[in-house]
């Protein structure tokens, strides 16, 4: 079965990628780097000897427009789209027993039990607007189902007729997509495999801080008007709550 492995960089050397160091030694898969950097880098020359895929996005594109570029490349090579899908982060632990595990699914969308090292990460909830952790996975009702994209396996055949909205350029990309997934009707099951995943949603300087806070601003507007669900003004609120217990500065919040 073909099983395709999509990592997304952005400025950072391939090397120093936990995940990739662990999938390039995955024979069966093929690894596809969309490398969103905006400095120069030699990516390209480790990822070719590595014999794998290397897509140089010219700049940060987003998220969701790398994906699209690695479904892109996947359907050219793989016109039947046949096979698997995974998407990871950079610094993603992943299991020994993942790949073997995904295989052994005949659901559409497959989550596997990612956590911080000390909590779930995904799957979680999405409800009444708003993304919902849970402790475990028995506190997980499948109709709010949703999950963060590291891990995340999907078969093929979803993208004959199907690619990630652009207009989210980083946030809520995961969030959307199994929410549309779900009006489809596709199948979705949690699969036994665990993975570690460093999770940085909060930096430690101010203008990157700043910076990640206008995307999420805008890409949380997107979400919410896509979906027709409220929330929106709740979850900027905590946001800018917590930035200014940080940093006690109101021109974080300019646009």
């Amino acid at each position: 079965m073909n099983h395709y492995c999509v990592l997304v960089i952005y400025n950072m050397d391939i090397n120093q990628s936990k995940s990739y160091q662990f999938l390039k030694n995955q024979k069966e898969n093929t690894v596809i780097v969309c490398d969103n950097s905006e400095k120069e880098n030699k990516n390209d020359i480790t990822i070719q000897k590595d014999h794998q895929i290397y897509i140089n996005m010219n700049g940060n594109k987003g998220l969701s427009c790398a994906y699209n570029q690695a479904i892109n490349y996947i359907e050219k090579v793989n016109p039947d789209m046949k096979g698997k899908v995974t998407f990871f982060d950079d610094d993603t632990i992943i299991s020994e027993d993942f790949f073997i595990k995904m295989s052994q699914t005949d659901k559409e969308i497959c989550l596997p039990v990612v956590s911080d090292g000390n909590s779930l990460l995904s799957p979680s909830m999405f409800k009444n607007g708003k993304s919902i952790r849970i402790k475990n996975l028995e506190q997980l009702d499948m109709k709010y189902i949703s999950g963060i994209n590291s891990g995340m396996t999907i078969n093929l055949e979803i993208f004959k007729d199907y690619r990630y909205n652009e207009s989210l350029f980083l946030d809520y990309v995961d969030h959307y997509f199994l929410y549309e997934m779900k009006q489809k009707k596709r199948t979705i099951e949690v699969v036994d495999t665990q993975c570690i995943q460093n999770f940085s949603a909060n930096g430690n300087d101010k203008e990157s801080d700043r910076k990640r806070f206008a995307i999420f601003k805008k890409d949380s507007k997107t979400f919410y008007k896509l979906t027709s669900m409220k929330g929106y003004y709740k979850v900027i609120g905590r946001r800018i709550f917590r930035l200014w217990l940080k940093y006690k500065d109101f021109s974080m919040f300019k646009d």
